[in-house]
């Protein structure tokens, strides 16, 4: 009898791990916010915290996971009077960004499952795992060992089952009025990302008080609406220097006086000059 082999494809496949948080955090910490090119997957093991992704505010906890996509801009808050142990592993791969939906998941048993196995591998090749950097460990650690490909084969499961249940979220975004004004907010610097907007402009734009932008900004990032949209705007710099645009036309595109300024700005931001972020995006 001849057995003919029925072909499996990999739907996805996670290949690198950059970092892994496994932190107590105390009754109102809070986190000002970052943007990556990489996916963050945060799982709540005890009490609650709030989070931001994009333009949408949610509510996390225990037994709930928060997973970010790359390039949204997200914070984090532990909520007055309680506190929070989160677990934090991010990752890049191949066919993540066209099956994976980001945002918050009440996760099955069977998803706890999966993130348990990868806590026990990092208990298991390190003595303490609450920070570590993957980056750092190149050259001193063999990527070979069976205890990563188990760490990626738990990611890949995990990642597996949340796209088997697409878009089955169990958070919805918080529709207070602070959250509310918070999206209107985000999604009009979106909108107006190549100009040089002041907080005048916002204001008048979203027809909001100064003060009321501020007190909105402060509750949910820690910081404020300036330095929100300053990271926006170099984010969005970088993006067109991938693109392959010179830093003058870019200068020329977001309003920039000269391009000297741009690279001052994005320096300042960034701790790097745009020719040195153009340089590494050539290796």
């Amino acid at each position: 009898m001849e057995f003919k082999p029925f072909q499996v494809y990999s739907l996805l496949s996670v290949r690198s791990l950059y970092t892994v948080h496994h932190m107590n955090f105390s009754s109102g910490f809070s986190f000002a916010g970052e943007r990556h090119d990489f996916w963050e997957f945060n799982y709540i093991l005890d009490g609650s915290a709030g989070a931001t992704s994009n333009d949408n505010v949610y509510i996390c906890h225990a037994g709930d996971a928060f997973l970010h996509a790359p390039n949204q801009y997200h914070t984090l808050w532990v909520n007055e009077n309680d506190a929070c142990e989160i677990f934090t592993i991010t990752f890049d791969g191949t066919g993540l960004e066209h099956k994976l939906s980001p945002g918050q998941y009440q996760l099955t048993e069977e998803e706890k499952h999966h993130v348990d196995g990868i806590l026990s591998k990092l208990d298991r090749l390190f003595e303490n795992y609450n920070t570590i950097d993957f980056v750092q460990l190149a050259g001193t650690s063999s990527p070979n060992n069976a205890g990563y490909q188990m760490i990626k084969n738990y990611l890949e499961l995990l990642c597996l089952s949340l796209i088997q249940r697409g878009h089955d979220l169990h958070g919805t975004p918080l529709s207070d009025a602070d959250s509310l004004c918070y999206a209107k907010i985000t999604s009009f610097l979106r909108d107006n990302i190549e100009e040089k907007l002041t907080l005048d402009d916002i204001c008048r734009g979203v027809y909001e008080s100064p003060a009321k932008v501020k007190e909105v900004f402060r509750r949910f990032t820690n910081g404020g609406v300036m330095h929100y949209f300053h990271q926006m705007r170099c984010e969005h710099i970088m993006r067109l220097i991938s693109e392959g645009h010179s830093i003058k036309s870019i200068a020329e595109t977001m309003h920039f006086s000269s391009p000297y300024y741009l690279s001052y700005f994005f320096k300042r931001e960034t701790g790097i000059p745009p020719a040195e972020y153009k340089k590494r995006q050539r290796r």
